[in-house]
């Protein structure tokens, strides 16, 4: 039997509390991902939060961790504090492309 997940004010909570402290966690950039496994709940159930119309700090929180994420990604990515290779297939995610326009 699945486990019911509840939304509480604890869970956006700690949703922040990963936000601002994300590297406690060993993860070198914030992620949806991440903050399920902090939370103790599933990716797909955190994304049907964000879809919420009832959980709107909640998916303001989600933006903001995307983000940061998007901004480390580019910082670190600059002065080799990421792998360039994974910097660069992470970065597709934010619309970014190698393809030069003609």
């Amino acid at each position: 039997m699945a486990r019911l997940t509840i939304y509480n004010k604890k869970v956006l909570k700690d949703a922040n509390d990963y936000l601002k402290n994300y590297e406690s966690y060993n993860h070198p950039l914030p992620g949806i991902t991440g903050l399920s496994r902090v939370l103790g709940i599933s990716l797909s159930a955190l994304k049907r939060w964000r879809n919420d119309e009832d959980k709107q700090e909640l998916k303001t929180t989600l933006e903001m961790i995307k983000d940061e994420q998007h901004l480390l990604l580019i910082s670190k990515g600059i002065i080799g504090g990421f792998n360039v290779a994974i910097c660069k297939l992470m970065l597709h995610n934010f619309g970014y492309s190698n393809k030069q326009k003609k």
